[in-house]
């Protein structure tokens, strides 16, 4: 807005418009207090648009006054007012209607918002279907709803389960599993990730290793007599072969237990990938699946341990 009574070249208003409308296409001026300029001026060439040129013009209007305001004029009233002041001002009166008056000034700016709106819905469309399509794709990738009876909710949490169970197996074995993710040439199954661990602990003994190369006939020999019993003659007894074979086996305990804790850990990894995929829309749920299949991990891999002490330790 810019007071009638104001050089235009010293608008504040116009330096703004100058700064963040520099095409100059949403700027129009709005032209106030005519109706106070000093007798004998006219804003006549400020509505033509002969000083300062904008290429959406400029309207003239006449505001209610502070008197009007107190007086709570309605603005109906304000409004004709503001005509009859254009109707019967010399230099105005000739001015066509669309330089002058409130009404002038609203409908110009309705068509402009129109012509912006026509403007931009083809991208605000385009953004709406891109949305829609984003939404789709999350809707069918989470399924189809769930049951409502007992009977169906009971068979729709055994079917997830027999998915997570049945996807568990097939990635450890490395089987091809329908729609899943596809590996790229760095990427390595779990299957193949525990298979090489297990092959890690054989590379660690020497090429052509053998347990027996620590005894020679002389100390199997005099193992042998030691651990004689009543046992039937020609038949070494069991705690004789227990007493060669468990030194060798111990030398695998530190590989063993690396190794339970390293396959451990994997298991536990790729039972969260999977239980994340699979009850992904049940977060309540997934949480107690985690839990119940962390615990089952964590009872299997003590169980190993308790073999392994008993094969190495005898």
């Amino acid at each position: 807005m810019i007071p009638a009574n104001q050089d235009l070249a010293i608008s504040d208003g116009l330096k703004l418009a100058r700064e963040w409308d520099k095409e100059g296409t949403r700027t129009i001026g709005v032209i106030t207090k005519i109706d106070i300029m000093d007798k004998g001026t006219s804003a006549k060439r400020m509505l033509m648009n002969e000083e300062i040129h904008l290429k959406l013009g400029y309207i003239g209007i006449v505001n209610r006054a502070q008197e009007d305001i107190n007086n709570r004029v309605p603005v109906e009233v304000a409004l004709k007012r503001e005509i009859e002041f254009f109707n019967k001002h010399p230099e105005y009166r000739d001015l066509p209607e669309r330089y002058l008056g409130t009404r002038s000034l609203t409908t110009k700016l309705s068509e402009l918002l129109v012509e912006a709106i026509k403007r931009s819905l083809p991208d605000i469309m385009k953004q709406i279907e891109e949305k829609l399509d984003e939404l789709r794709g999350e809707l069918d990738a989470m399924g189809t709803p769930p049951p409502a009876s007992s009977r169906e909710k009971s068979n729709f949490l055994m079917q997830l389960i027999a998915d997570f169970s049945n996807d568990y197996k097939n990635t450890l074995s490395g089987k091809y599993v329908a729609n899943a993710k596809l590996v790229s040439s760095e990427e390595i199954g779990k299957g193949a990730i525990i298979k090489g661990k297990f092959k890690d602990i054989f590379n660690e003994f020497p090429k052509g290793y053998k347990c027996s190369a620590d005894y020679d006939d002389e100390f199997i020999k005099n193992t042998l007599k030691s651990h004689q019993g009543d046992e039937i003659s020609g038949f070494p007894s069991m705690e004789c072969f227990r007493s060669l074979l468990v030194p060798q086996l111990a030398k695998l305990k530190d590989p063993a237990y690396s190794t339970l804790d390293f396959i451990y850990m994997e298991l536990v990894e790729l039972a969260g990938e999977l239980n994340g995929k699979v009850f992904s829309r049940f977060p309540d749920l997934l949480a107690m699946v985690n839990d119940i299949t962390n615990k089952k991990l964590s009872d299997l891999k003590a169980q190993t341990e308790s073999i392994l002490d008993t094969l190495i330790e005898g």
